[in-house]
């Protein structure tokens, strides 16, 4: 409760904030005031182009769509979200390969279990 002034403010000072507008959505989520997470969000997702971050506010968009009855929305939502998770899933995978040097499954596993993170 402490953070959200401090949020609000972040958007005072910049309104196309996604980070700040999607945790004013997150919180407005929990108390049940879905109409105003809405809002939020949809904030959050017009001004944000990460690929994991779209999905994780689309689904969220649709949980409070869902939640104020509105369903033609919710799962617009929530098929924007699975869309976007293909993406998502490849830049996980990248990163992953990076950080073991791999340059594909193969080498990743091989890589993991050399440094005991697998069986």
């Amino acid at each position: 409760n402490r953070a959200i002034p401090h949020f609000e403010r972040a958007l005072e000072l910049d309104p196309r904030y996604p980070t700040a507008a999607a945790q004013l959505g997150w919180i407005a989520s929990r108390r049940g005031e879905d109409a105003r997470a809405v809002l939020f969000f949809e904030t959050a997702v017009a001004a944000d182009r990460d690929p994991a971050r779209l999905a994780q506010y689309r689904q969220a968009l649709g949980w409070s769509y869902l939640r104020l009855g509105r369903g033609v929305e919710a799962r617009e939502h929530f098929t924007q979200a699975l869309r976007l998770s293909p993406e998502t899933v490849r830049s996980h995978l990248e990163s992953l390969y990076a950080k073991l040097e791999a340059r594909n499954r193969v080498e990743a596993l091989s890589r993991a279990r050399s440094l005991g993170f697998l069986p």
